[in-house]
């Protein structure tokens, strides 16, 4: 059997993994570099800017931790916890995203309501992920895709808040990533692909530049009453 196919190793040919393993680490350093910057430019403001720069870098800074040690260990239970945990880190990615957005940007009942949404969301995709894992991605997941999705597109419950709230280019920073994130989801499910996963990660490495640079020179200097 060719290690293409799947195999005690994994889903992932050695050179598939080695490139999984590589950008995921290349998304660390990067993620580090912007939790780093972001936290450093609120570091005089208030609390929740504080906190929205803290919670937004960190949990980036989870999604490629978790997704390194995933790619980069041999097949066991190290490798199959980091996989559950690469998984459901991404939900909290999506939640920290609008972390910044609804407390700092849009600072009012919608914002306020968006924000318990999103985080009820991600604590239940999280639980499910932990109580229901599977080993590899062929396993279960059509349903966590498509909440990914959903919960990535909240946004689009309150436009005209968004779009009061935040300055054009910011909103066009935001909806650029969220494009490059869905765009990327397509080549995560194309598994008969070689490589897709790894073009996966170069979409997420490309959707997280878009956001990092919205929250960063747009949201966080928003000054909140």
């Amino acid at each position: 059997m060719s290690v293409a196919t799947q195999t005690a190793e994994g889903k992932f040919s050695r050179s598939e993994e080695l490139a999984n393993a590589l950008s995921a680490g290349a998304g660390m350093l990067l993620s580090l570099v912007a939790l780093t910057a972001m936290v450093s430019s609120v570091s005089d403001r208030d609390f929740v800017h504080i906190a929205s720069a803290l919670v937004f870098g960190t949990s980036l800074l989870a999604v490629y931790v978790t997704s390194l040690f995933n790619h980069a260990l041999p097949a066991g239970r190290a490798k199959e916890f980091f996989h559950i945990a690469d998984l459901a880190s991404i939900y909290l990615l999506i939640a920290g995203t609008y972390t910044p957005i609804t407390l700092l940007a849009l600072h009012n009942d919608t914002g306020n309501a968006m924000f318990i949404a999103i985080w009820t969301m991600a604590v239940i995709g999280c639980t499910r992920k932990l109580l229901a894992p599977n080993a590899f991605e062929d396993g279960l997941d059509r349903l966590s895709v498509v909440s990914y999705v959903v919960m990535g597109w909240m946004v689009l419950a309150a436009p005209a808040q968004c779009l009061a709230a935040m300055p054009t280019k910011c909103v066009l920073w935001l909806l650029g990533g969220g494009a490059l994130y869905t765009t990327g989801v397509l080549f995560f499910r194309m598994t008969k692909l070689r490589y897709h996963h790894l073009v996966w990660h170069l979409f997420v490495i490309a959707g997280s530049a878009c956001h990092v640079f919205a929250v960063h020179y747009y949201v966080l200097p928003i000054a909140t009453p």
